[in-house]
């Protein structure tokens, strides 16, 4: 980036337009007076050069400084951003598990009042020992009963006709 010198056009300083004579041809011209530049030292003149290079460092440093702001300020737009997606994406997942939670225990109050609403341990055991008492294995259907009978008629239909 160039800057543009403090003393471009310094010779012209001090110097105007002046007023031109008007030129007769039958008067003889006068030269004009020059208006007087005192010279300048040549310790000063170091001294401005080196105000301006310090000056145009100077304002080189800022306008870095400037454009490092500028990016540190978008990094920083990008990164919130992208905490402010993730944000939502961890309150939707939040508001998930919640609705989840909810659910399930939804499910164990009913498996609780399944539960509350079965036998007990105690009251198979007294069942336990009830069925071994009466032995059901011994017990017969309807049909082998019915069998049985028939089967005990034709037996003494059989004994009375042979007596």
């Amino acid at each position: 980036m160039e800057q543009a010198s403090i003393f471009e056009g310094y010779e012209e300083y001090g110097k105007h337009d002046e007023d031109k004579p008007k030129k007769s041809f039958f008067a003889e011209q006068k030269p004009a007076a020059q208006s007087f530049v005192p010279p300048i030292d040549d310790q000063v003149n170091d001294q401005v050069r080196s105000m301006s290079r310090r000056l145009r460092i100077l304002e080189e440093r800022y306008a870095n400084q400037r454009k490092t702001l500028q990016v540190l300020e978008h990094t920083m737009l990008t990164e919130n951003k992208k905490l402010q997606n993730l944000l939502h994406t961890v309150q939707e997942d939040l508001d998930d598990m919640k609705k989840q939670l909810y659910e399930m225990k939804q499910k164990f109050d009913i498996i609780g009042g399944e539960l509350a609403a079965a036998a007990k341990r105690e009251d198979v055991i007294i069942l336990e020992k009830y069925i071994n008492l009466w032995e059901p294995v011994n017990f017969v259907t309807r049909n082998e009963v019915e069998k049985l009978i028939n089967a005990i008629i034709e037996k003494r239909k059989n004994d009375a006709s042979k007596k």
